[in-house]
């Protein structure tokens, strides 16, 4: 009898082990290190200029860092890379869905790895650039934003269409810095699908959150086995006498 009870203590223990590792080997743990994400550009630049953003990502944890950068794209033209735009039968909902560039690093520690693009503004005036977000094993670190300042034309006219205004070029538009810009109208809330991180080898490992809620249905799991065992070895214990 008590040969029985080993056995099936010894399975219950290796399903246990089993199913808290998966078909796909032990997950991976969340990452504790410190990865510095750093973003810089021209302080200004000309209308329908190309320039370059360069984003460095700097690894200065213990351990190596295996993920990627996002760049949500704001009022610019993609030059290099051309980001993939999501196939949208109406049209209206692209402007709710700005394009994403994305880059795939794996740095070892005390390393750093530097990414590019360029692009065009669209119009006149501060141009804005958000921060970038590096993500690797469900930490997520930003890196600092940035305000580019987009001159205006050597047009004599003043081409409100891409931004002139009194407020931007008071010299060309006959107007004085402190002119009230007129109002923007209401804008019109688009609801968009949440963007769910690739969990492949090559995508994003699981957040911190889904790797403990995968944990605690392991946990329970082993628990319920182990009761079973201990009810089984119970009843076997009991017939014997």
């Amino acid at each position: 009898m008590k040969q029985y009870i080993i056995l099936l203590l010894v399975i219950s223990l290796a399903f246990a082990q089993y199913s808290t590792q998966g078909s796909a080997g032990s997950m991976p743990d969340a990452f504790t290190g410190t990865l510095v994400v750093t973003k810089s550009a021209p302080e200004s630049v000309s209308f329908g200029q190309e320039f370059d953003v360069t984003i460095e990502v700097a690894n200065q944890g213990s351990q190596g860092a295996q993920g990627m950068v996002r760049e949500f794209l704001g009022n610019v033209e993609p030059v290099n890379p051309i980001p993939q735009i999501a196939d949208i039968e109406d049209e209206s909902l692209h402007a709710a869905t700005p394009p994403v560039l994305t880059f795939n690093f794996s740095i070892s520690p005390g390393a750093s790895e530097t990414f590019t693009y360029t692009v065009k503004p669209k119009t006149v005036g501060p141009l804005s650039i958000g921060p970038s977000e590096a993500l690797v094993n469900g930490a997520k670190f930003f890196s600092n934003s940035l305000v580019v300042a987009v001159n205006c034309t050597d047009s004599p006219t003043c081409d409100e269409t891409i931004g002139e205004t009194p407020l931007n070029c008071p010299d060309k538009c006959g107007g004085s810095a402190n002119v009230t810009p007129p109002m923007a109208p209401d804008l019109v809330y688009i609801p968009t699908e949440e963007y769910i991180m690739p969990s492949d080898p090559q995508g994003i490992p699981p957040s911190e959150s889904e790797i403990n809620e995968k944990t605690g249905q392991m946990v329970l799991v082993g628990v319920v086995i182990l009761a079973v065992v201990a009810a089984l070895a119970y009843f076997f214990y009991f017939r014997k006498k």
